[in-house]
């Protein structure tokens, strides 16, 4: 879900163009799949298939093209220094002095970051294309989907690009470049005395010994003298530097050339790199002012020097800008202020063969300095009658890739020369800065554009998806984005190209109080384009097939927002390197299944979305190994393993004994390196072991009774929700009573039971997590049913409260439903043993207490089966203990039992199975196919108290259930009733759609989801009779009433 999203934040902005387009092929993809849902055909994916072939040609030219102009650089470096060009071979550096190994490290280091961003690049794309390859392979069947990709995929993957082999090289060159620099009985300087005079910065003594120097020298005059020069540079020495320029290099008549100038501003920006004390400050400077003073002094020669290209395509500038040096920069254009106009537009505009420009090289190493020199001299030549085509879109190009890295200096500067150059200037995909800003959540950014070059582009809209700026803060949730858009009059009313608002994508999202800030006076009249519902899947079609074996299920990292943990952890620098280089991966298996799954470390970004599943012959042999892998170190570009773990995962059931395990789902392995067993990395994930479900009474085959078209009312926890207030009349919660009142209202109405396993395994119908009628904070599975009967019938008439009052005379017959005086005391006594517990300190009350409500005895899922008529059907929510123990009942176990006991007494009852919980819902969709599953979500309605990623939206629970075939969801009815088109994607996913909460009460609420939107199933509060569209008539024809109930409880529409 999130790989689309965040593709921007793994690849090189400089790069955009000649990636993968992932997200345009998916879109693509998206029109084929609705196109033939509408026609009823077989996909065509003809169109996505020909933008595949395109994107592959163009990465793959560009591949190799960079690819060269990588091997050119490493042996032009290799050359200079007199190394082997065939060969890595550090011994070949021996004759090298320390400063020649420091500066040819610092060049192979940074050749090495740029083999492995080659790499990465190749890597994303791979993993885009494979990520589409997917995607088709969902609606495609047979050999028509194997025959399709060796023609795309295989071809794209199979060529191993020489920059995978480069990096290995590269990097292993560094390492053994670092050795040799901590080799003490290396010389400082082959010719020591020449070195001291050099450091010492005694230019005469310098200049005296050349000529002793260079017949101890095997390099010719001009290559030792260049050299020379270059350390004098290196070492910041300006007095020697002045007398090599412009004394020694004029009495060997040796012109300032190209190549020497290139060679002094790159090694001068090496050293400015490390540069911090200001003495050393000022000497650069000096240096520069030499440096400056020498192309002031080429006179006539400036032109062919300053725009001679090197092997690498490359002129000076690109090496001034590049080192960040602005005097030079400066001293350059000065020169070139002579020159014809085509040969100014050309020193600027002159790309090399990466196709980078000066000023490029300037941004992305974020150099303001040399930045505003180019700018500056760009200023002048807008002003010449002669301009350049590609201005507009080179300064397109680094506005954006200023906004990709956050250089906020730059994108000033930039986007008021766009402003001048280009007024609109557009990404390779067509959208604006305004939407590059907003995804990357700086506020800032956006003010400033907005006030400097997209004035009138606050409502511009990107081609593919027909977002605005405010749709795309929306979508990431940044609230101060929406405020600046909306306070320069953002349409908060733009409809996308599927016909979604602003708001309705953050209402999607989970962003519920953003999507309420951005409300307004809307020019769209509700009611007028429902969405409509596309049916489930063809008749008779409902029921699969039953899962026999058991199955484990893997989520890699935590499912819980806020945990500071990952998914992985590394412990060693040279792995961490390795991971932010895309070179590491993770091998997932279980010793029983052939199933192996191999992930990139560095692309895992949403792993809610990424189950792996593994089938198991027993749950006893339910096991994980775990595998780090280099990919590159290995022969042949092979995979090389690092280490590894493994995890028994049925020690976390027999640790806490019978029936019982830990409700921490997460496991962290330790991975220990091959060789030493030292332990280099820990994997975190989270697991769930699925078991079958038997029973006699399973039918093999049984249509859902839910329908899109039918309405029903659903009493949560019975007639209804116990509240604090006392505006109604209250029947206590989880009793056997509170039901019976809605009986007759209509057949098809539902209710609502928690249902919870007690210690003895006994199904109980009880919300609350703790049992705090005993007086503590013990969850209802630590007692036994007769304890937790016992803990309601103490304050009932009907309980013979005298062994806890201790006064016989309670055991008279009485009424059982008077409320006399002595009867309230054992009501009293048990609210004073509440008093201090979490849940009715936390809610000032607890539900089903005498005085407060109708109370009445706790009850059984079975009693309710039992004496409950038929033709009311019964939505049993499952519900595990949160925050209560750490320990509980074995969820398997848990599951079971409750099955049971409702496949044994359901008989015809229609029955609906529901949970908050994503566990519980994967295990009945597993264990029974027989009742619907309905996946119960807050969908980010504050307080956000559960913090499980795949609850956190309505998107996130639309995946959910689809990934594992639930039937229907249901949420917090603030979603539907803030943006109720939303219903219709629900039902155009192939999913019942429910609401619960408090606003269901709300008849203005209830009347604009059923009238204008077309709800069908709806959830209520109040034991009220409230008129809804009647679904029931009584026998003689007149229409019946149906009562609306229970505030928290799910409804479908």
């Amino acid at each position: 879900m999130r790989f689309g999203r965040d593709l921007h934040l793994h690849q090189s902005p400089e790069w955009v163009e000649h990636h993968v387009p992932y997200n345009r092929l998916k879109n693509l993809l998206k029109i084929a799949v609705e196109r033939a849902t509408n026609e009823q055909t077989c996909p065509d994916f003809s169109d996505v298939e020909s933008c595949l072939d395109q994107s592959i040609a163009v990465h793959l030219r560009f591949r190799e093209k960079q690819d060269n102009y990588l091997r050119q650089q490493v042996e032009k470096t290799k050359y200079y220094h007199h190394i082997s060009c065939r060969v890595f071979d550090p011994t070949s550096m021996c004759t090298l002095s320390q400063i020649d190994v420091e500066i040819l490290c610092k060049l192979f280091s940074k050749l090495s970051q740029e083999a492995f961003q080659l790499l990465r690049y190749q890597r994303l794309d791979v993993e885009a294309v494979s990520r589409i390859y997917a995607k088709i392979d969902k609606h495609l069947e047979g050999e028509e989907c194997h025959s399709a990709r060796p023609n795309y995929l295989d071809r794209f993957m199979r060529q191993t690009p020489a920059s995978v082999r480069m990096a290995g090289k590269l990097d292993l060159t560094v390492a053994r470049i670092q050795e040799r620099r901590s080799d003490p009985s290396r010389p400082a300087y082959p010719q020591p005395r020449l070195y001291e005079a050099l450091r010492q910065d005694h230019p005469s003594t310098v200049a005296s010994m050349v000529e002793e120097s260079l017949q101890q020298s095997n390099l010719p005059r001009e290559l030792f003298l260049f050299h020379l020069l270059e350390l004098a540079v290196y070492e910041l020495r300006p007095n020697t530097v002045r007398t090599l320029l412009f004394d020694v290099l004029p009495q060997n008549d040796i012109a300032i050339q190209a190549v020497l100038l290139n060679r002094l501003f790159m090694v001068l920006g090496l050293r400015k790199v490390q540069l911090s004390a200001p003495y050393s400050c000022t000497l650069l400077c000096k240096i520069q002012d030499l440096l400056c003073q020498v192309i002031g002094r080429l006179g006539p020669r400036s032109e062919e020097v300053l725009l001679s290209e090197d092997e690498l395509g490359r002129l000076p500038l690109h090496y001034a800008a590049s080192a960040g040096l602005f005097g030079v920069c400066m001293a350059i254009f000065n020169v070139a202020k002579s020159w014809n106009t085509t040969s100014r537009w050309c020193l600027i505009m002159h790309t090399d063969k990466r196709d980078c420009s000066p000023l490029e090289y300037a941004v992305i190493s974020n150099h303001l300095d040399a930045v505003l020199s180019v700018l500056f001299y760009l200023e002048r030549l807008l002003d010449a009658p002669y301009s350049d085509d590609g201005i507009a879109s080179l300064l397109s190009r680094m506005l954006f890739t200023a906004l990709h890295y956050g250089y906020e200096d730059l994108i000033s500067i930039i986007s008021w020369t766009c402003s001048r150059v280009c007024q609109r200037p557009r990404t390779c995909e067509g959208a604006s800065p305004l939407h590059v800003a907003a995804r990357t959540g700086r506020a800032d950014h956006v003010r400033l554009l907005l006030g400097n070059i997209c004035i009138s582009d606050v409502n511009s809209v990107e081609p593919m998806y027909g977002w605005t700026a405010l749709i795309v803060a929306c979508v990431e949730g940044h609230q101060s984005i929406v405020d600046v858009l909306l306070e320069h009059g953002a349409d908060r009313d733009h409809r996308d190209h599927r016909g979604w608002t602003a708001q309705e994508h953050a209402a999607f999202r989970g962003h519920l109080a953003l999507a309420k800030a951005i409300a307004g006076p809307s020019k769209w009249e509700a009611g007028t384009d429902g969405l409509p519902a596309a049916p489930l899947t063809q008749q008779g079609a409902m029921i699969k097939a039953l899962h026999q074996r058991s199955q484990l299920v893997v989520y890699l990292g935590s499912l819980q927002d806020g945990k500071q943990f990952k998914h992985i952890e590394l412990r060693t620098p040279s792995l961490r390197s390795k991971a932010s280089d895309y070179n590491l991966a993770l091998k997932v298996s279980s010793p029983w299944n052939n199933s192996v799954r191999q992930l990139n470390l560095s692309l895992l970004s949403d792993t809610a979305n990424q189950p792996l599943i593994f089938e198991l012959p027993t749950p006893t042999e339910a096991e994980l190994c775990l595998e780090l892998l280099d990919l590159n170190d290995g022969p042949k570009g092979q995979a090389q393993l690092l280490g590894g773990g493994t995890a028994l995962l049925m020690d976390n059931l027999s640790t806490f004994g019978e029936n019982r395990e830990s409700l921490v789902r997460e496991r962290t392995v330790p991975i220990l390196e091959s060789g030493s067993f030292q332990v280099i990395a820990t994997v975190t994930f989270t697991f769930l072991i699925i078991k079958p479900f038997q029973h006699p009474s399973i039918p093999s085959v049984r249509e859902c009774f839910l329908r899109y078209d039918d309405f029903c009312l659903v009493g949560h926890r019975g007639f209804g929700q116990n509240v604090a207030g006392h505006d109604y009349l209250q029947l206590g919660e989880n009793t056997v009573e509170c039901p019976v009142i809605p009986i007759s209202c209509q057949s098809g109405s539902f209710f609502c039971r928690d249902a919870q396993l007690t210690r003895d395994l006994v199904p109980v119908a009880y919300h609350d997590f703790s049992l705090s009628e005993s007086g503590t904070d013990i969850p209802v599975h630590d007692v036994t049913l007769d304890q937790f009967l016992h803990a309601s019938k103490i304050q009932s008439p009907m309980g013979h409260p005298s062994s806890i009052l201790g006064n016989s005379h309670y055991h008279r017959n009485r009424r059982s439903r008077s409320l006399a005086r002595d009867n309230e005391h054992g009501a009293q006594q048990m609210q004073e043993r509440m008093r201090h517990t979490v849940d009715y300190m936390n809610k000032g009350f607890k539900p089903n207490t005498r005085g407060h409500v109708i109370q009445d005895s706790f009850a059984t899922i079975e009693e309710l089966l039992i004496q409950l008529p038929e033709n009311l059907g019964f939505n049993v929510e499952i519900t595990t203990e949160a925050g209560v123990a750490p320990v509980a009942i074995e969820i398997n176990t848990f599951v079971d039992k409750i099955l049971e006991k409702i496949f044994t007494l359901s008989h015809s009852r229609n029955i609906i199975l529901s949970s908050f919980t994503p566990e519980i819902c994967i295990l009945l969709a597993h264990k029974q196919q027989t009742y619907p599953v309905m996946y119960i979500t807050n969908a980010g309605k504050a307080p956000v108290l559960d913090r499980e990623k795949r609850a956190g939206s309505l998107q996130a629970a639309v995946r959910f259930a689809r990934q594992w075939g639930l039937d229907g969801i249901v949420l917090a009815s603030e979603t539907l009733i803030i943006c109720p088109r939303l219903i219709g994607y629900v039902q155009r996913s192939g999913l019942l759609c429910g609401s619960y909460g408090p606003l269901n009460n709300v008849p203005e609420n209830a009347q604009v989801s059923e009238v204008a939107w077309g709800v069908t199933r709806k959830y209520t509060n109040p034991t009220f009779i409230a008129p809804v569209r009647c679904r029931h008539q009584y026998s003689d024809g007149r229409p019946g009433r149906a009562y609306c109930h229970s505030t928290a409880g799910p409804g479908w529409r």
